[in-house]
């Protein structure tokens, strides 16, 4: 099994099973939901800000509060770093829309980078696919999902298994085409051949 680096944010988190085999890194104030459920990180970074002190150890990596990365950035580059290539964002979502949005910019960017990564809330999850990447689901899934171009246009979009689905379609930002599709009972499958994609279904 592959080992999975876990940053843990800020943002809205309950208590969410963390996989077994897993490098956890706090962001900033994320450290108080590691705290919350006994979660022992490995690493933590940040300016620490919004935690209020400066822990303390060797696995704790002090930014200046001036800036031009959120802390979030800073966690998954050092994961990169790390020689991770798949990440798992809690604590990412809710909380000021900003912030929600720039950690959307982190899947984009995790997925410019060739790493597979999903945004775990506590209603909805997010995943971003990139040039000829897909993403699937299996029969049990339930709910609504939706998909977002994140570039100018994103080419060559298909969704298979779902209730409305696409076949090569050129999906725009300044379009609501892909919102609220629906998973009906069977695997779906979804994919993007130019572009990056946005992805978000409900948990």
């Amino acid at each position: 099994m592959e080992r999975i680096c876990c940053v843990i944010g800020a943002g809205e988190m309950g208590s969410p099973v963390l996989p077994p085999k897993r490098f956890v890194i706090c962001a900033d104030a994320g450290l108080r939901h590691a705290q919350r459920l006994r979660i022992e990180p490995d690493l933590i970074v940040g300016d620490f800000d919004s935690l209020g002190e400066t822990p303390q150890g060797e696995h704790v990596i002090v930014h200046p509060s001036v800036k031009n990365e959120t802390d979030m950035l800073l966690a998954v580059q050092c994961g990169i770093e790390r020689g991770f290539r798949s990440f798992l964002l809690f604590g990412a979502m809710g909380g000021r829309l900003d912030h929600t949005l720039g950690n959307i910019e982190v899947l984009r960017y995790l997925s410019s980078k060739g790493c597979r990564a999903k945004i775990i809330g506590v209603k909805q999850c997010a995943a971003v696919l990139t040039d000829g990447e897909t993403f699937s689901f299996e029969p049990r899934e339930t709910g609504f999902f939706s998909v977002f171009s994140l570039s100018d246009c994103c080419e060559g979009v298909s969704i298979r298994g779902a209730k409305y689905e696409l076949d090569n379609y050129t999906l725009l930002p300044l379009y609501t085409r892909g919102v609220s599709n629906e998973f009906c009972g069977s695997g779906v499958e979804i994919g993007v051949k130019k572009g990056s994609l946005l992805l978000i279904w409900e948990v």
